[in-house]
């Protein structure tokens, strides 16, 4: 039983709340239920024998490591996520290829915590007038080491084999395991993280001490939900799921008493952008629903998309026909 699992049946649906793996007491776990919004302490016998397992879009590890040299002599933070080859939103056909021939930009996503540092001072070395120029915004600047971080293109192994270079070896202070589901956003993946949330802040504080120290910057970073945001890792995960990103207006239910069994209506720039950009035709015939754990996209026959808004992380699915194509301008 992972962190984050969700167990389901006909009268609810539950959420894993406790790290058992990490835990003294294995027997009894607390769950939080998303069908009646509160907590309780549950027996994971009875879980596994009353209720049925979600199967997670992704699992996501957040280990704590040692200071060494390769991450500056402090304390890092890695932050992983793999797509479950068993969802029915992930392509296992692409993920069995990358196993086969030792690639993983499809299915793995890393992160280092102190690379960043690095990123920074590399930028700094290479041209200093890039971080210097007082007419340059902050979120530019931020945006400027962003690049050079993503251009480093770190894995675990090159992490690893930096180490080996200097006779070291990566010691794991702490480690963590997060079931991922597609509806998850920022609020509630750190909702599963609470009790440990201060440590990862406080990591993410000291790197950008030290990224202000070597920039005479101040980008005000000081936890793990910028940290997440600045790595775009929502987004970086939805491309791999093929769920698009939109900042949606407005998402009005077209019963107002009912979230989740009514149809919704979204703003019309919003409409339009959708339109050209992931249908690339006319649609017509359409209809907008709350994704939900019980929806069978399998069963769809009208065209589908998943659309999560970017203001908030709510995801839609959008049913339609399609005409035709229209050209981006």
């Amino acid at each position: 039983m992972i962190l984050g699992e969700k167990w389901f049946n006909n009268e609810e649906v539950i959420r894993i709340m406790t790290d058992v793996k990490n835990s003294i007491y294995k027997k009894k776990v607390k769950v939080y239920s998303e069908t009646f919004n509160n907590y309780k302490w549950m027996e994971v016998n009875d879980i596994e024998y009353c209720y049925r397992k979600l199967i997670p879009a992704a699992f996501m590890y957040l280990t704590v490591v040692k200071a060494n040299s390769a991450s500056r002599n402090m304390d890092d933070l890695i932050i992983e996520l793999y797509l479950n080859k068993n969802s029915m939103f992930t392509d296992e056909a692409q993920i069995a290829e990358e196993y086969e021939y030792g690639y993983s930009m499809y299915s793995t996503i890393f992160t280092r915590l102190n690379l960043l540092i690095d990123s920074t001072e590399s930028l700094i070395k290479e041209n200093y007038h890039i971080l210097d120029d007082p007419d340059k915004p902050i979120q530019d600047k931020l945006e400027e080491i962003m690049d050079r971080f993503v251009d480093e293109d770190e894995n675990y192994e090159d992490y690893e084999n930096k180490l080996w270079e200097e006779d070291e070896k990566i010691e794991t202070k702490d480690s963590i395991k997060l079931a991922i589901y597609i509806d998850d956003y920022y609020d509630s993946i750190l909702n599963l993280l609470k009790p440990k949330l201060y440590v990862y802040n406080n990591l993410v504080t000291s790197a950008f001490k030290e990224i202000h120290r070597l920039s005479k910057i101040d980008f005000k970073l000081t936890n793990l939900k910028q940290l997440l945001e600045l790595y775009c890792f929502i987004p970086s995960m939805d491309v791999r799921l093929n769920i698009d990103d939109y900042p949606i207006k407005e998402a009005k239910p077209v019963i107002k008493e009912n979230d989740l069994n009514t149809l919704y209506t979204f703003d019309h720039e919003t409409m339009m952008s959708i339109v050209r950009h992931t249908f690339v035709r006319t649609i017509h015939d359409y209809m907008i629903i709350k994704y939900w754990y019980d929806i069978d996209i399998t069963a769809f026959t009208y065209k589908y998309r998943l659309i999560r808004n970017s203001n908030n992380g709510d995801l839609f699915i959008i049913l339609c026909k399609t005409g035709k194509i229209v050209y981006r301008i």
